[in-house]
């Protein structure tokens, strides 16, 4: 006899019942097919809360710093790692810990590492988060900590993970603020004092390099600009020709695509009605042909280019996603970090 297993991982998105299809193997000379099995997923607690989903029996919250917060000056940084480990999650599911603005200080998000393991038949997630702090002026005080709260099913109740901040001390600039003025030296009588003009090649090769730099800062430019516009303009096309063949999937592709790039900003509710029928269509139970030609016009509204540097966050999320960021942090660059 051989005996072979597959296990499989589970992530129930939704509450209800939720009926899975019965295993089936198909050999040469035999078939067989098992029972259907039938879950229940309840509903998240009505006292659980506003923080962003997490359910385990256990969370381990650890930090590191690359070095001293005491003694820098404008433009040291530092390093700030923090590590999630938690119980029946993988690592794409645990929440980024953001950090809240520090006076004189930068806070630039790294790129994540996250992982799993299964070990004694259990699952353990790990996200490994860092953050640069680069200093900037003058200041001291200490970093707000860092809280993680989740869902506990055994004891049923909301735990927090806290870690603190710690002293820092920003120093002043090195840098002099005046220079002496140089002394010079009369001319005498009868002589020129002057500096000697300087070749007429290198003033031809500086301004070469000028005119090169001007190009390469006006095409960075003129790219920032335009190419997020003919972004746009595809998507939009692709979404009316999705819609115009009611092509529900491919619509959905698009909006996601576009809502990854850019974000969505907050629904009307023509639009968010228009994005649910559209959302049932491909994966709900028993969904109906879509219209998508009626469709397009409230669609085609939540492509659009936001402000620089406004962030939507959950408001402009048609569907709960995993975890939000907050607004308003103060960064530099993205620091919305893009969720699993």
């Amino acid at each position: 006899m051989e005996l072979l297993e597959q296990e499989w991982l589970l992530f129930p998105q939704r509450s209800g019942t939720i009926e899975l299809p019965p295993p089936v193997f198909s050999g040469r000379t035999f078939y067989v097919k098992g029972n259907p099995l039938q879950l229940k997923v309840r509903p998240r607690p009505a006292e659980s809360g506003d923080f962003p989903w997490l359910v385990t029996t256990r969370l381990e919250l650890t930090q590191r710093w690359s070095g001293p917060l005491e003694g820098l000056r404008p433009g040291d940084h530092r390093i700030r790692e923090v590590r999630l480990r938690a119980v029946g999650q993988t690592g794409a599911q645990l929440p980024v810990p953001m950090p809240d603005p520090v006076e004189g200080f930068e806070i630039h998000a790294l790129p994540a590492e996250v992982s799993w393991n299964l070990a004694d038949g259990k699952l353990y997630g790990v996200r490994v988060q860092r953050f640069r702090y680069v200093a900037r002026y003058r200041a001291q005080g200490t970093p707000p900590g860092l809280e993680v709260d989740w869902w506990n099913p055994v004891e049923k109740r909301v735990e927090r993970k806290w870690l603190p901040g710690g002293p820092y001390h920003i120093l002043g600039s090195t840098q002099p603020v005046g220079t002496a003025p140089v002394e010079t030296e009369e001319p005498q009588r009868g002589e020129q004092k002057g500096e000697p003009s300087a070749p007429q090649g290198f003033l031809l090769i500086g301004s070469v390099i000028a005119g090169l730099i001007l190009l390469v800062i006006l095409a960075r430019y003129f790219r920032s600009v335009w190419i997020p516009w003919m972004y746009w303009a595809k998507m939009q096309a692709r979404l009316w020709s999705a819609c115009w063949r009611s092509d529900c999937r491919q619509a959905i592709r698009v909006l996601v695509e576009w809502r990854r790039a850019y974000g969505w900003p907050g629904m009307d509710p023509e639009s968010r009605q228009a994005w649910e029928m559209l959302d049932r269509a491909c994966y709900g139970k028993g969904g109906t042909c879509w219209d998508g030609r009626r469709a397009w016009g409230a669609l085609r509204r939540l492509i659009v280019l936001l402000p620089v540097g406004m962030e939507p966050g959950c408001d402009g999320t048609p569907l709960p996603p995993l975890w939000c960021t907050r607004k308003g942090i103060h960064v530099q660059g993205t620091i919305s970090a893009r969720r699993e």
